[in-house]
């Protein structure tokens, strides 16, 4: 991989959390950036792993170590059947104590709505490692609200669902908020010195190649 000078094992750790529920992210540009990723590793010599993480490590969404061939389609194949579900981030604490002892390339992908003392909390368990945020939003939620009308929102955590009236007002404020949020999430990487990609609506190969290769 093109952000270290030697070989060494590469993990992607998802969260599986229910707020990945919106459209089919995990299925669509989450299982080929994870395929990639696999495929990446394997053609450099490094082992690759997959966590893929809801209340704890699903395992039915994993896959352990390996560098054989064909890994990039196994990945693939597990994340397009996974199903993300339950709240918090037990899965992805549970990942960081899995991971292997030497010092990895780790993909931690989430769209990050946690609070923020609990994704502190995460990198701080992951401080052996080089992390690489992968930051997944979604578009239609942060930019496409219509200006007026009806409108299902829901907590995707917990699956409860309600109708809003949109306005102006109220798009003017559910904007002002995700802007806020994308500006804390990146005053808390650039903190500890980390460059977060963002996964957005769909996978953009050259602007990921191009930022793995600044390291």
């Amino acid at each position: 991989m093109a952000t270290r000078g030697a070989p060494g094992p590469v993990a992607m750790l998802v969260d599986l959390s229910g707020s990945m529920r919106f459209g089919a992210a995990v299925a669509g540009p989450v299982a080929e950036l994870g395929a990639l990723l696999a495929l990446s590793a394997v053609r450099s010599g490094d082992n690759f792993a997959l966590f893929g993480c809801d209340d704890g490590v699903n395992e039915a969404a994993s896959l352990p170590l390996s560098r054989r061939r064909g890994l990039e389609a196994e990945v693939r194949e597990r994340l397009m059947a996974a199903q993300p579900r339950g709240a918090g981030a037990a899965g992805l604490f549970e990942a960081a104590g899995r991971l292997p002892g030497r010092r990895s390339l780790v993909f931690l992908l989430s769209d990050f709505l946690m609070p923020a003392g609990e994704t502190e909390r995460l990198l701080d368990a992951l401080w052996r490692h080089d992390v690489v945020p992968v930051v997944l939003r979604d578009g239609a939620l942060e930019e496409d609200l219509p200006r007026w009308g009806l409108i299902e929102l829901g907590d995707l955590e917990t699956g409860a669902a309600r109708l809003v009236f949109m306005r102006p007002a109220l798009r003017a404020r559910w904007l002002r908020a995700a802007r806020e949020r994308q500006a804390a999430l990146a005053a808390l990487f650039a903190r500890r010195g980390l460059r977060p990609v963002t996964l957005k609506d769909a996978l953009d190969t050259d602007a990921l190649a191009q930022r793995l290769m600044e390291g």
